[in-house]
C-alpha cells in the first residue's frame, strides 16, 4: 500500500466506537476528493471497525501504521 502526505490529522485515541468513525466520516466530509487524512486510534476493534466502515464508505485505505496499543490510518477520500 502506498502512503501519502496527509492533508489532515484526526486524533481519536480518547474516544470509543461507534464515535470514533462518525468523526472520522465527519473530517473526510470537509475535505476533497484525492485529499489524505491521517487517523490516529486505538488498534483493536477499533482499528477494524473504522477500516471495515471505510471500506464499506468507499474510501481507500492506503496504509495503517501500528505502535503499541494505537494504529494510524491513512485514508484517501473518494469523490
Amino acid at each position: 500500500m502506498k502512503k501519502c502526505e496527509p492533508a489532515r490529522l484526526l486524533d481519536v485515541t480518547g474516544d470509543k466506537c461507534p464515535i470514533t468513525y462518525v468523526k472520522v466520516r465527519l473530517a473526510l466530509e470537509e475535505m476533497e476528493p484525492g485529499r489524505v487524512l491521517k487517523v490516529s486510534l486505538k488498534d483493536g476493534d477499533t482499528l477494524r471497525n473504522v477500516c471495515r466502515s471505510l471500506a464499506e464508505d468507499g474510501q481507500m485505505v492506503l496504509a495503517v501504521e501500528k505502535e503499541g496499543n494505537f494504529a494510524a490510518v491513512y485514508v484517501e477520500k473518494k469523490g
